[in-house]
């Protein structure tokens, strides 16, 4: 057949006759439309003179075009030309194994353009070796100004002297576009490569356009026109870069790169098996050239999977260029491989490029692949931008490989970028997924914006979650968290602003609907940390950032969930606010921290809520230092308040911990309501073990409070046990441990104000020192107290202190009820004569006073006088089995005072001041002023047991004084009190001298006319349920203005 050679290409076609052989032709043979019939065979030439010439366009025009393994296919020029246009008009795929070159004539680089609709295939042995652009295509025409040139031969064509425009398709069919087997495509620099096709495969292939403009689109059967400039249309086609294919405009030298644009309707990047780097690469090499963008669009979907990358990145001092995608999905898969979009400033001071996402649908980011911006240099990392309709973050099976968004700096003085994401629907961090922006460096760490409808971060047990890290010398962004519906994290997931060197942790502001946070075991929570305790550097003395959580519906935290702040170095901890409707912490390990654990303040917390707050089981709300640093503030703000420890030390704190230097801050809880604490629940500021700092005021306010301690069984009803689980609202110094004589911290004022407050079962209002330090005033003040069951209104000096008990002031405008409960001041302290304290007071002041089994008590078992009590009242002061009383040991006793408009009245109880010891002592004064004093088995006693002691003196102003029995004995030696009817005024001093006793009223005794009235007792209701009852003996009436008394304990006037 002459030249010709042929292969014999058996190809079994099943057809409704058959099968017959199809013959391909290697080789080419032109077509005789624009030049002469001619086949072409090994290493052939296509001469000029085979095509036609239209100004400075160069028509080829084949049948069949096609180059075997080892051969070659050269066309060449003789006149300058801009463009070389080749069609293949046979209806047979070109396969191109071997060289394609186009040599034009001396110092001519004109651009070659190759089209077959039916299909190119570049493979082994390939190569392509083009003056200037490249443009590939299975296009039906190339598109000119004033015509088109069709590859249908039935199609009148314009040979055109304009510059081509495009590559049109009709629509008809999807011929593929092939690069396989090692092929390779060499673009010069700075030019031109176009790909247009219905499916576009990069198999093992590489195509090289340094600095070149590369124009990718895989059109499928879409009707529309791929022009060489501007923007590509929408597509439909496929587009695969797999096994080490590559499309790589990277740049060297001084020459920047351009554009990469790449258009599909799917788009699969996948790196399995590959030896080489496999995806799209636009990088500046070295020198100053600066790398181009790359635009990518994908109309349904965009897969990079093992080690699939598109990347723009740079080693020179030119910058790295950006990267546009947009896709209806996207899915990255690393399968424990680095996998992803990426751009990196590597060694010199360029810049890496920004990321722009934008996704119509779901974003997948799995298993080690990531979309990252980062510098190693000098330079800054870009910003990371993605916008998605769902995004799901997940390295369940990264093994080892970051899985997420990030821009990180690691060395030198880069900044690290910006990272927003946006999620119109469900933002999903999984299992050691991260949306992180950090520096490692002098530079400092980017903001971090998310944006969801709604939020998931489970690390299932590994660190997961949205963070802005500062691990040197450089400063932690902030971090911006605004979820429109539900915030889920759990199990080791976290949004975090953290400096864990000299610089600054960032900012915190999370914006939601609701957010509950469960550590499930382990810690989950919203952080701010400054320094590592495990690092000498944290004493450089970066500060924590403060966080700010706003939500419109319910705050939950709970198995170790935690909203915190804590500082390891010089710097402070952040503050934290938290604003919600309602707040519930439930667990151990759960609640809302602000801590120094460093040289640095612990931030101060404020929470309000709408309506309630609920914390159970341990949770906390508390503002601590743990060193040199004080502690914060804490204030709560809500419309009601319940604590139940459920047997665990639940509550709001202020503390200084053991060996802290610091002074705990002050505790501040303001409730429209209610507010309760049972089982455990605590209000306090407390310093612990070794402090040198001093406990904060306590201040608590609210309309009802209901204290509620559930004593044990193991304790009796009838006992006060401190080393039971305290209920209730205190301020310590040294709490816990009444030897530690380094400690020298006071306690804070507690002040509780309230319309009604009712404590019960050893629950516990109180200020108490246990060191050298003093202890605090405790004031209450409501309409109506209740204390039952042993609860406790007290201010306390432990044996270890410096002797200064606070001042205990009572306010109850209605009433005070006493049913087994106790207030107190209590002195334990020994110190030296010079160092005395003075006396503090124990003051009630209330319109009815009624104890039951009740103690109001001034006692110091030291050396110190005992405190003055001093009661007030309106209309009553009833005591049954009740003790007013102080006490001393080798103490002056307490002076007691009471004042009351109304009757006096001691059943079964006492009034005493009294000196046990035998060293020295005087006892108290006690003064009573008031209508009448009844004493039921009542004693007011005035007693020293010490040597060349005085007793008190008694001042009784009354009106009258009426015993039970008509009996009441009047000095004397010492008795005990022991309710067995005796009624005793007495201020005796065996070893010393006795006090006064001055009775402004005798004793009221009708035994000389009446019969004794303790016979029977009459009341007005029983007098009007029956007029005629009768008594034997004298009868009394009792006369007031206009009938009688009420009751028969009523007072006589005269």
């Amino acid at each position: 057949m002459g030249l010709l050679r042929l292969s014999l290409l058996r190809v079994s076609l099943s057809l409704a006759f058959g099968s017959m052989p199809v013959f391909v032709y290697a080789g080419a043979t032109t077509d005789g439309t624009v030049g002469a019939v001619q086949n072409l065979s090994g290493n052939f030439v296509v001469p000029q003179s085979l095509g036609t010439t239209k100004g400075g366009n160069l028509f080829h025009s084949f049948k069949n075009f096609s180059i075997e393994n080892g051969e070659s296919a050269t066309f060449t020029t003789t006149t300058v030309l801009q463009n070389v246009i080749a069609r293949v008009t046979g209806g047979a795929s070109s396969n191109i194994n071997g060289l394609l070159k186009l040599s034009a004539t001396a110092g001519n680089q004109p651009h070659f353009y190759f089209i077959n609709p039916a299909g190119v295939i570049v493979g082994a042995g390939a190569a392509i070796d083009v003056p200037a652009g490249l443009h590939i295509s299975t296009a039906d025409y190339v598109k000119f100004a004033d015509g088109n040139f069709y590859v249908d031969t039935a199609k009148a064509s314009t040979l055109s002297a304009a510059a081509p425009e495009a590559f049109g398709f009709l629509g008809n069919n999807s011929a593929t576009l092939e690069f396989r087997n090692g092929a390779t495509v060499n673009v010069r620099p700075q030019q031109a490569l176009t790909l247009a096709a219905g499916d576009i495969t990069i198999n093992d292939a590489s195509l090289l356009a340094p600095g070149a403009t590369v124009r990718v689109a895989a059109v499928g059967k879409s009707k529309l026109e791929v022009g060489f400039a501007g923007d590509l249309p929408a597509a439909g086609g496929k587009l695969s870069i797999l096994n080490g294919g590559s499309i790589n405009a990277s740049v060297s030298g001084n020459v920047d790169g351009a554009q990469v644009r790449v258009q599909a309707g799917d788009i699969l990047i996948d790196g399995q098996d590959a030896r080489k780097p496999t995806g799209i690469f636009s990088n500046a090499n070295d020198g100053g050239a600066k790398s181009g963008d790359i635009f990518i669009a994908a109309n349904q979907q965009l897969s990079i999977v093992n080690a699939g990358r598109i990347s723009t990145s740079t080693f020179s001092s030119g910058n790295a260029g950006s990267i546009k995608l947009d896709a209806s999905s996207v899915s990255m898969d690393g399968k424990g491989q680095v996998t992803g979009i990426f751009s990196q400033a590597n060694e010199a001071y360029g810049n890496a490029g920004n990321l722009d996402i934008n996704v119509a649908g779901k974003l997948n980011i799995l298993n080690g692949a990531v979309i990252s911006s980062s510098s190693y240099t000098s330079g800054n990392a870009g910003n990371v931008r993605v916008s998605a309709g769902d995004i799901m973050l997940d390295g369940a099976e990264a093994n080892g490989p970051y899985t997420g968004l990030l821009s990180t700096t690691n060395k030198g003085t880069g900044n690290a970028g910006d990272i927003e994401a946006t999620a119109k629907g469900k933002l999903s961090i999984l299992n050691s997924a991260q949306i992180s922006s950090a520096t490692y460096s002098v530079g400092s760490g980017a903001d971090v914006k998310v944006a969801a409808a709604e939020l998931l971060i489970n690390g299932n047990g590994v660190s997961t979650g949205i963070n802005s890290i500062s691990g040197a010398a450089g400063n932690a962004g902030n971090v911006s968290v605004n979820v429109s519906g539900a915030t889920s994290i759990f199990s080791e997931g976290g949004i975090s602003s953290s400096a864990f060197d000299a610089g600054q942790a960032g900012k915190i502001r999370f914006v939601g609907n609701s957010l509950s946070i469960d550590g499930q075991g382990l810690e989950a929570g919203i952080y701010s940390d400054a320094g590592d305790f495990r690092t000498a550097a944290s004493f450089r003395g970066g500060n924590g950032g403060d966080i700010d959580v706003s939500l419109a519906g319910k705050l939950t935290l709970a198995g170790g969930g935690r909203i915190s702040t804590t500082t390891y170095t010089r710097g402070n901890s952040g503050s934290i606010n938290v604003a919600a409707n309602t707040v519930a912490l439930d667990g151990d390990g759960s609640g809302i921290l602000a801590e120094t654990i460093g040289m640095g303040n612990a931030g101060n917390i404020a929470v309000k809520t709408n309506q309630a707050l609920q914390m159970q089981n341990g949770a906390r709300i508390s503002s601590a230092t743990h060193f040199v640093g004080n502690g914060g503030s804490v204030s709560i703000d809500a419309a009601s308040l319940d604590i139940d420890g459920k047997s665990l030390a639940t509550g709001i704190y202020s503390d200084a911990g053991t060996q802290a230097q610091g002074n705990a801050g002050n505790v501040a809880v303001n409730v429209a309501g209610n507010l309760s604490l049972k089982d455990g629940g605590q209000i306090s500021s407390a310093t612990t073990s070794y402090t040198t700092g001093s406990a904060g005021t306590v201040k608590v306010n609210a309309a009802t409070i209901s204290l509620d301690g559930k004593l044990s069984n193991s304790v009796k009803d009838d006992e006060v046990n401190p080393k039971v689980l305290s209920t209730g609202i205190f301020s310590s110094a040294n709490a816990g441990d009444e030897s530690t004589s380094r400690s020298v911290g006071n306690a804070g004022t507690v002040n509780v104000t309230a319309g009604q407050l009712q404590m019960s079962n050893a629950a516990l209002i109180s200020s108490s020192a246990y060191a050298r330090g003093k202890a605090g005033e405790v004031n209450v003040n409501a309409s109506k107290i209740r204390l039952d069951s042993n609860a406790i209104i007290s201010s306390e000096a432990g044996a270890a202190s410096s002797g200064y008990t606070g001042n205990v002031n009572i306010k109850a405008t209605d009433s005070l009820n006493m049913d087994r409960g106790i207030v107190s001041i209590s002195n334990a302290a020994q110190v030296s004569a010079d160092k005395l304290p003075a006396k503090t007071l124990l003051a009630i002041d209330a319109s009815n006073i009624t104890l039951q089994q009740a103690q109001i008590t001034a006692s110091a078992s030291g050396n110190v006088a005992a405190s003055d009590i001093r009661l007030n009242y309106g209309h009553r002061l009833l005591a049954k089995n009740s003790n007013i009383n102080t006490s001393a040991f080798d103490g002056n006793g307490g002076a007691i005072t009471v004042q009351g408009k109304g009757a006096l009245i001691l059943e079964r109880s006492q009034i005493t001041t009294s000196v046990t010891g035998l060293q020295t002592g005087n006892a108290g004064d006690i003064s009573i002023s008031a209508p009448a004093l009844i004493l039921r088995s009542g004693f007011v006693q005035a007693n020293t047991a010490a040597k060349a002691a005085s007793g008190g003196n008694v001042n009784i102003q009354v009106n009258a004084t009426i015993a039970s029995g008509n009996q009441l004995l009047l000095g004397g030696a010492p008795l005990k009190f022991d309710g067995s009817g005796k009624n005793l005024i007495q201020a005796a001093a065996p070893d010393g001298v006795n006090g006064l006793v001055r009775l402004s009223s005798p004793q009221v005794d009708f035994s000389a006319s009446l019969v004794n009235l303790n016979a029977q007792t009459y009341d007005f209701a029983d007098l009007a349920a029956d007029l005629c009852r009768l008594g034997s003996g004298s009868s009394l009436s009792l006369v007031g203005r206009g009938g009688l008394l009420p009751t028969a304990t009523g007072l006589l006037r005269y």
